[in-house]
């Protein structure tokens, strides 16, 4: 077996990647999160730290922090999808 050496947060093609991976606490602040270059405000080069609000309007931001709720409380999944400014937004908890 030949070692590989670890991937980064910051390896170019993750970031790259249009998709938006994070880990969430419960009150919707971003702990880490990989690619979603298309996703975060602009001029913005991460989301850690951020509110769900902050990233998204406060009616996306809500509807997403009470998905993650649903999802925390069942213990299961959830999922919400949205539109703004014209491009779709499927988001699974």
């Amino acid at each position: 077996m030949s070692a590989h050496p670890p991937v980064s947060a910051g390896d170019s093609l993750v970031e790259a990647v249009p998709d938006f991976i994070a880990f969430v606490r419960r009150d919707g602040v971003v702990l880490r999160h990989l690619g979603g270059r298309r996703v975060l405000p602009e001029g913005a080069r991460s989301a850690t730290g951020r509110g769900l609000g902050a990233i998204w309007p406060e009616p996306v931001g809500g509807q997403l922090r009470v998905a993650l709720r649903r999802a925390l409380a069942d213990r299961g999944s959830a999922e919400v999808t949205f539109l703004l400014q014209g491009h779709r937004y499927d988001a699974r908890f």
